[in-house]
């Protein structure tokens, strides 16, 4: 692969990449604190972490990982020495936002590492590193404190010490380290196994069998103790409460399969496998013009591997497939999932980029043409992004406008298990207002259909902060037939509601605007949801809106399109 490209050449590398590194600090790092307490893993994780004590160090939830956990919550008592106000809630919240940069950060680093040892040619871990620092999804998930981010970052030194470990027995002692903290995040940390594994095959084959075995046992029994240590350390109540962590972490197993399905994992009923996460990445989380690079970088990768045996390239395309075969199979595909591959992704995209501009020799113009364009458009999809991160979150500015124009005392309905709005703002009181909250996720029944028309004709406005409700019913239509047909007849006018405001921030730079209404929930839910608000202008009768929904029609894509994009 890449055959007469440049080698390793360039003798001011450390000066870009530490550019690179501070680049996508910048870009993660801007309004840091934008929307604080929006995304429910980083809530939730910070809740957790503040009942922690000395007397108890027990988290009592292994739904995360405990390295979360104990890294916020120990470093936040080292500060507390210094600075009193670190020890608390809020502090912590800001704390974990900052670790989240910190290891988002140290992941385009990472990954520049990597991929200069497994590189042929000096641009490659450049491109990769520019990838990964600008794209949109990683810049996004690096601003929230949750294990995705730092199970990403680890699994980068996971592989990084897989690669060595054939030639240098030193780094099975910094796999298990790594190894140890990645599964003290999230259990499909064990698919770093594979990899590993691959390197003690290449053990036997390099070496007699029976001296390829001696090595191999020890060590496999160094990975045993090491990891099983390091565990122990940032995560003791696996062991000491077992029973709580087989039985949560059987939770999200159940879950992910489909076997379980909370109403925030609804939307992805009946939706097809791996070609889901494709749409996603191909579309929104990897985007173009990198995606396509990335799918051409993977297939030379694989190319080359077939052609040279590349051990290093093995290693990494064994994870690569391991992660998204298991993960991108399952019914629950919330695209954070396969986070860790992005760096990887990125990779492959500077292996497709370098190709191409290979193949363009035949001109002067073109190829330094095409490393421009690309590098350019980017960076400029990551500078829009942070355009989000510019104006106040909609929540605010949507309770703003409630407090302005819906008077006191006004009944607002609202959806079951979502935010609730208006937020609590300087001189103004939420529970000023009273609350009908509508049961939009039981079982479809006659009396619950009625209980929801009840509620829609007493109250005075209608609230969504988000799209999750009507964006998650139209994959689970069988089954919820008279809820999408309320969904359907409320954005068509004809339930009496007229939409009298709507808020929503996305991506844009000046006069560039992206739209990622159609993209996974999840991708706009926490820092850039749409909010709408419908007020209650005909009131008709419980009877008039019963007859309504019984004579809708079945919903269709295209409703499904206007729900998303009204």
């Amino acid at each position: 692969m890449f055959e007469g490209c440049k080698k390793w050449t360039l003798t001011n590398e450390n000066s870009i990449i530490l550019a690179i590194i501070v680049f996508a600090g910048a870009l993660r790092g801007y309004n840091l604190f934008h929307g604080e307490g929006f995304h429910p893993d980083e809530r939730g994780i910070q809740m957790i972490t503040s009942n922690l004590s000395w007397q108890n160090l027990n988290a009592q939830n292994f739904h995360y990982g405990s390295f979360a956990y104990y890294l916020c919550w120990f470093t936040s008592k080292l500060l507390s020495i210094f600075w009193s106000n670190a020890d608390s809630y809020d502090f912590r919240f800001e704390l974990g936002r900052c670790f989240a940069v910190l290891f988002g950060c140290l992941a385009v680093g990472g990954i520049y590492v990597l991929a200069r040892l497994i590189s042929f040619d000096f641009r490659i871990p450049f491109l990769a590193a520019f990838f990964l620092a600008t794209n949109v999804f990683h810049l996004q998930l690096s601003r929230f404190y949750t294990v995705d981010i730092l199970l990403t970052t680890i699994s980068i030194v996971s592989l990084y010490c897989c690669c060595r470990l054939v030639d240098n027995p030193q780094f099975n002692k910094f796999f298990a380290i790594s190894f140890g903290l990645a599964f003290a995040n999230k259990i499909a940390a064990l698919t770093l196994l594979i990899p590993y594994s691959i390197t003690l095959l290449l053990l036997l084959f390099r070496k007699s069998v029976t001296k390829g075995l001696k090595l191999a046992t020890r060590r496999v029994l160094e990975l045993i103790v090491i990891s099983g240590l390091t565990v122990l350390i940032v995560e003791p109540f696996m062991f000491l409460d077992f029973d709580k962590f087989v039985a949560d972490n059987r939770t999200q197993i159940d879950m992910v399969k489909g076997s379980w399905v909370p109403p925030y994992t609804l939307q992805y009923v009946d939706t097809v496998p791996y070609l889901y996460h494709l749409k996603q990445m191909f579309f929104y989380t990897v985007g173009l013009p990198l995606a396509p690079l990335a799918l051409i970088g993977l297939f030379l990768v694989v190319l080359d591997l077939r052609n040279n045996l590349n051990y290093k390239h093995l290693v990494i395309l064994s994870w690569f497939f391991a992660v998204f075969l298991s993960i991108a199979g399952m019914q629950v595909k919330f695209p954070r999932y396969l986070l860790s591959l992005y760096p990887l992704i990125c990779f492959f995209g500077g292996c497709g980029l370098v190709a191409l501009v290979e193949k363009l020799k035949f001109s002067q113009f073109l190829p330094p043409l095409l490393m421009t364009s690309v590098l350019a458009v980017v960076s400029l999809q990551a500078i829009s992004w942070d355009g989000i991160y510019s104006t106040p979150h909609v929540y605010e500015t949507a309770s703003e406008w409630i407090y302005k124009n819906i008077p006191v005392n006004s009944k607002l309905a609202e959806m079951h298990w979502d935010d609730r709005l208006p937020l609590e703002l300087l001189g103004h009181q939420a529970f000023s207002y009273r609350y009908l909250e509508i049961p939009i996720y039981e079982n479809e029944t006659p009396g619950r259909i009625d209980n929801i028309l009840n509620m829609l004709s007493s109250a005075d406005y209608l609230v969504f902060p988000s799209g999750r409700p009507y964006g998650a019913f139209p994959h689970a239509a069988d089954q919820y037939p008279l809820t999408m047909s309320f969904f359907r007849e409320l954005f068509a006018g004809q339930l009496g509601y007229q939409l009298v405001a709507k808020f929503k921030v996305g991506p844009s730079l000046s006069f560039l605007h992206f739209n990622d209404e159609l993209a996974d929930e999840s991708f706009s839910l926490y820092d850039h949801p749409k909010v709408t608000i419908f007020k209650n202008e005909k009131r008709l009768s419980l009877s008039e809106l019963n007859q309504i929904i019984q004579k809708s029609g079945s919903v269709t894509d295209q409703d499904w399109k206007m729900f998303m994009l009204h």
